[in-house]
């Protein structure tokens, strides 16, 4: 059973969703394992414990 993970900051049940049936769909295409094999983990995480250069996620966005 393949498991997708993606670690990301927080997003709300659509874009889950859409980013699901996205990689699912392109990994199913590219493997030729049936999509319903996959596992597809989501965990997000708040803005201020995600650092991109010397600051956190949220002081970029102005939080």
């Amino acid at each position: 059973m393949p498991v997708i993970t993606l670690e990301i900051g927080p997003l709300d049940r659509e874009k889950k969703a859409a980013l699901i049936r996205a990689f699912v769909e392109n990994a199913s295409e590219i493997t030729g394992i049936r999509p319903d094999a996959f596992v597809t983990i989501i965990k997000e995480n708040p803005v201020e414990n995600i650092g991109s250069g010397v600051d956190t996620l949220a002081v970029k966005m102005g939080r």
